[in-house]
């Protein structure tokens, strides 16, 4: 179970999904052209991050869902 951080995501019937701070890395690739770390936030909340040669900026994907609808945020 992640530790509420202060950050949610909320869901149209008014609940929320703490979501922990810290995330695991499941795989780093190193190629010759790009580099790439995925993370995982929760099993429904994962980032890539790519950087490939010669590019001048970073590449951010973020896959979300499907969100559970249970527990409801702490009071």
């Amino acid at each position: 179970m992640p530790v509420a951080s202060g950050a949610y995501i909320f869901s149209p019937n008014s609940t929320c999904h703490p979501v922990g701070v810290a995330a695991t890395i499941t795989a780093v690739v190193r190629g010759e052209v790009v580099q790439e770390v995925r993370q995982s936030f929760a099993p429904w909340l994962t980032q890539t991050v790519r950087l490939a040669a010669g590019w001048r900026f970073a590449e951010f994907e973020h896959t979300v869902g499907p969100v559970p609808l249970s527990p409801p945020c702490p009071r």
